[in-house]
């Protein structure tokens, strides 16, 4: 049984418990049906809605939070799934049609399950969990009918994570586009829809609407506290949406922020130690290779350097929702050793190559760095240079602040031109690795005492910078500038010397322009503004917002396994 209570006020005690934890070790897998998770698994929502999920086990609260996510989004959540499997089609037609062809063509399905299957123990265990999660929302509220997912399996959540990045970023951050598409005997043409609704790959717009993030050292705080200001500026509506949770395990997964809808756990917050946020980067992760495919007798044959090679080419069936009715389209799908085969331009067929499209490990370092207890422990969970990309701006209980501009950088040939297509023949294109995170630009304790990134070049992080733009290969920093929320940023940041709470919640005001920023205790649940203070160990976190770790759920009811 999930046992739910609701609390309207903020209970103190429920936060002083999660205070002073020492270092986390990787904890070891306790087996758990879905009855015992069920069992041992508390869901509480404050006054928000906001699910505050406790138990046992980092497996049992991931159950609890994806039940808590169905609860609120299943139909959502299926559409989500659908999508990184290539079958939303078969729910929404033509409009998802071709972002259907390139789940497919960049294998995610297949790289998901065996993601999944090489996962280290404890990260299968709550891959596990998160799905059973969601199937005992099924199995125990059975006036909900899903379009076409019955039971959702454990490598769903991994499809997930990769569809709402690849589709919808990383593809088109190498340059494709759009009219550029062709599979097989396939070129694009876009779809006849409803004036608003988007054509599958205007997800991309979130991007434009930015994120901001701030950090403030001890010696800049009338408290002596460090101050961490998280402020995404996405939506919590549509598409892989934001998921606002608090997750409370006795092994050690103790973190409170935001994820996405299809996730196991949120990505962006802080545990009772230390927190993080993260701000979009736009460096070069990925690239396209231009093919030749020259022998008329041997379609499948590419040139390479003084050989040959041949490509991998597979059929597979879609369905689409044409007029009420299903329909199937053969489709024959090709990749060569850089990657799917997925566009054409001036003649020569388009391969992409995304950073560690098959390694995977996304999850994997998310969770180690939410189980963190310090800063070596947060650096070493950087180091697994994993995440793709992503500004990272991070503070501790002991007055640490840190901003790296993180991601995973292929090393390249300096002397070839990456913004447009390379020549796939040619071996000097072919990567040697990744940087690892050392070599990314990253500064820690500055002597200005703040860190700032607003999707801004790594170059405005703060004063004094310890690097320079010319020590960097000219592929590792992307095209960000200045921008106007940098600007203001530093206005803010530099006009007084000592911070208060309440110099934080309040309204800014600098010349030519207004700026607000406020506790998000006092904000709807759909806006994601937060202020925290980090107090000097052994005090940990001194919450500032509905979105920490508050106390929550309602006179308690029963679901039953």
């Amino acid at each position: 049984m999930i046992s739910r209570s609701r609390l309207l006020g903020f209970t103190a005690a429920v936060v002083s418990s999660a205070i002073g934890c020492t270092s986390s070790p990787v904890p070891p897998v306790v087996q758990q049906s879905s009855a015992d998770m069920a069992s041992s698994v508390t869901i509480m929502r404050d006054r928000y809605g906001v699910p505050h999920v406790y138990g046992p086990t980092d497996a049992s609260v991931v159950f609890g939070h994806a039940y808590a996510q169905a609860e609120d989004h299943f139909e959502q959540l299926e559409y989500n799934v659908l999508y990184a499997l290539g079958r939303s089609a078969e729910a929404r037609g033509q409009q998802d049609f071709w972002d259907n062809l390139l789940a497919r063509a960049f294998e995610i399905p297949r790289l998901a399950s065996d993601e999944y299957a090489r996962s280290a123990a404890p990260l299968r265990a709550i891959y596990d969990a998160y799905a059973a999660g969601v199937n005992h929302y099924l199995a125990t509220n059975p006036e909900v009918k899903p379009k076409l997912i019955t039971r959702f399996e454990p490598w769903h959540t991994l499809a997930m994570l990769r569809a709402r990045y690849w589709l919808a970023e990383f593809i088109w951050d190498t340059g494709l586009e759009r009219s550029e598409l062709r599979i097989g005997d396939l070129t694009f043409e876009p779809s006849a829809r409803p004036a608003g609704q988007d054509d599958g790959f205007a997800r991309r717009a979130e991007r434009a609407q930015g994120s901001n993030m701030w950090a403030l050292a001890p010696a800049r705080n009338v408290n002596g506290h460090a101050l961490l200001f998280i402020n995404p500026h996405v939506g919590f509506f549509g598409p892989f949406q934001y998921y606002e949770a608090h997750l409370h395990s006795e092994q050690g997964l103790r973190f409170s922020g935001v994820g996405r809808v299809g996730f196991p756990f949120p990505y962006i917050g802080h545990n009772e130690r230390l927190g993080w946020s993260h701000t979009d980067n736009y460096f070069d992760r990925g690239d396209l290779y231009a093919e030749v495919f020259d022998d008329p007798r041997d379609p499948l044959s590419y040139r390479y350097g003084n050989t040959r090679r041949r490509a991998t080419e597979w059929v597979e069936t879609v369905s689409v929702l044409v007029d009420g009715r299903m329909q199937a389209r053969r489709v024959v799908f090709r990749k060569t050793h850089h990657g799917p085969v997925v566009g054409e331009r001036n003649g020569k067929l388009l391969a992409v190559k995304l950073a560690k499209a098959a390694e995977g490990g996304w999850y994997d370092q998310w969770h180690a760095m939410g189980r963190a207890q310090s800063l070596g422990e947060f650096r070493r969970a950087l180091d697994r240079n994993a995440i793709p990309y992503m500004n990272v701006i991070y503070a501790d209980g002991d007055g640490n602040i840190l901003y790296v501009y993180n991601g995973i950088v292929p090393r390249r040939a300096q002397e070839l031109d990456w913004s447009e297509p390379v020549d796939g023949s040619d071996p000097r294109t072919e990567w040697q690795g990744y940087h690892p995170t050392r070599d990314l630009p990253q500064v820690i304790n500055p002597p200005s005492g703040y860190l700032l990134n607003t999707n801004s070049s790594p170059f405005t992080a703060t004063t004094d910078l310890p690097y320079k733009p010319g020590s960097f290969p000219n592929y590792m920093v992307g095209p960000e500038g200045d921008n106007p929320r940098a600007r203001r940023s530093r206005r803010i940041l530099t006009e007084r010397e000592k911070w208060t709470f309440a110099t934080g919640r309040g309204p800014r005001r600098t010349p030519g322009c207004r700026w607000r920023t406020r506790s998000c205790r006092n904000w709807p649940s759909h806006s994601m503004s937060c202020v925290s203070a980090i107090r000097h160990a052994p005090r940990g976190w001194r919450p500032m917002c509905g979105c920490c770790s508050t106390g929550v759920a309602s006179a308690p009811s029963r679901v039953q396994p």
